[in-house]
């Protein structure tokens, strides 16, 4: 089957969070990628945020064989894998609207502070029929009728009506730093919350929403992306990935994993596999291999450190594993649970909770820590910040 698919040649092009792999050649892959950026660019025109992040990167492995997407399609548009976020699909519908959905809200999670709920459905669920023709981009074309919600006709007006143009940057910055509601909403649209949903309703109730273009980046693919061809080893790898979060293909991606045993990539995927099967003295033999590497992988030094025994041990992993990616929160919220002193508790909510500013139960943990710690005043500002 790999000999198969190998022999079209796999190439991989990169930019931001983003990563496509596919056997369609390299044009087909700068395409694809241009495609993903556009996204990227105009979301952050929309929330006021430039070069959007994510905790985790996002890599989308696209077939030019349809059989071969019908059979490595994921129970979701996107999961998370051993060592990242997986994305699966044919070449030609490379995109549906639900995969937009859920970028958006991995791209929301780390670029924005807590907003309300409503705000990001409505926000994912507006740039799910983002239209992206290269440089030419429509958002705002309508959702189907059973979507069409308020949350979601609350942002088609913010964002599409030109009668809101760049003020929803304002409102949600002002959100993020938990003004309150009124002068949050005065300061950025001029009136008051009570108004717009009003407005919000008789906007719904007209049911006349429009798309709009929204100016996209500057992009030449054969100058700005620098495909590669992908040795055997590496697009093997991407696919017992693939594999591994599919029930129905949990021994091909353990052949593949076995066959590249040395590889810490595949030493952490083994030992996410032994770990869902409930054999932890397996896995923690494997992520012990897979923390030797010269850059050994995030998840296998969490992992590791939820395993050992030893508190002072396992924080010392799990303060690895923040290192190895620094924009993940679990690895200090692990830390903070398993730290014996408050200040030093304290020290891992605070860095839990900068990372993860949505997460109220971390906000709590933080207050109770400093608490603890008699630092009152700061605490104070935790707990409004659980809220």
């Amino acid at each position: 089957l790999f000999s198969l698919q190998l022999s079209a040649g796999w190439v991989s092009v990169s930019s931001g969070p983003f990563t496509v792999y596919t056997d369609a050649g390299e044009r087909r892959a700068g395409e694809l990628l241009s495609d993903l950026e556009q996204f990227r660019w105009v979301l952050g025109n929309t929330i006021g945020t430039k070069n959007l992040d994510t905790v985790w990167p996002i890599r989308y492995v696209v077939f030019k064989s349809s059989q071969e997407a019908a059979a490595r399609r994921l129970p979701e548009p996107m999961v998370l894998g051993p060592t990242g976020w997986l994305s699966t699909g044919h070449e030609k519908q490379p995109f549906p609207a639900e995969w937009w959905a859920q970028a958006t809200r991995r791209l929301l999670e780390v670029n924005t502070g807590r907003l309300p709920a409503s705000y990001e459905r409505g926000l994912a669920r507006l740039f799910s029929t983002i239209s992206i023709d290269r440089t030419r981009i429509r958002i705002g074309e309508p959702v189907a009728k059973a979507q069409q919600d308020l949350d979601w006709a609350r942002m088609h007006l913010l964002a599409v009506s030109r009668d809101y143009s760049g003020r929803l940057p304002v409102l949600l910055r002002n959100m993020e730093k938990m003004i309150d509601n009124e002068p949050a909403y005065r300061n950025s649209l001029g009136k008051s919350e009570k108004e717009l949903e009003a407005e919000v309703q008789a906007y719904m109730s007209a049911g006349q929403f429009s798309s709009a273009s929204a100016s996209g980046r500057p992009i030449n693919t054969t100058r700005d992306f620098y495909p590669a061809e992908m040795d055997d080893d590496e697009a093997e790898l991407i696919l017992a990935h693939v594999d591994s979060v599919i029930t129905s293909r949990t021994k091909q991606a353990l052949a593949t994993y076995r066959k590249y045993a040395q590889d810490p990539g595949a030493q952490t995927g083994l030992g996410v596999l032994a770990l869902a099967q409930g054999n932890q003295a397996e896995a923690r033999q494997l992520f012990e291999k897979a923390a030797q590497a010269k850059k050994p992988p995030a998840r296998a030094l969490y992992e590791l450190g939820r395993l050992e025994n030893d508190p002072l041990k396992g924080v010392d992993l799990l303060v690895k594993a923040a290192e190895a990616n620094p924009k993940w929160a679990e690895p200090h919220a692990e830390s903070a649970r398993r730290a014996p002193a408050a200040q030093a508790k304290a020290l891992h909510w605070a860095e839990a909770t900068k990372r993860s500013p949505r997460n109220m139960e971390w906000w709590e943990e933080l207050a109770k820590a400093r608490m603890e710690l008699r630092l009152y005043q700061e605490a104070g500002r935790a707990y409004a910040s659980a809220a």
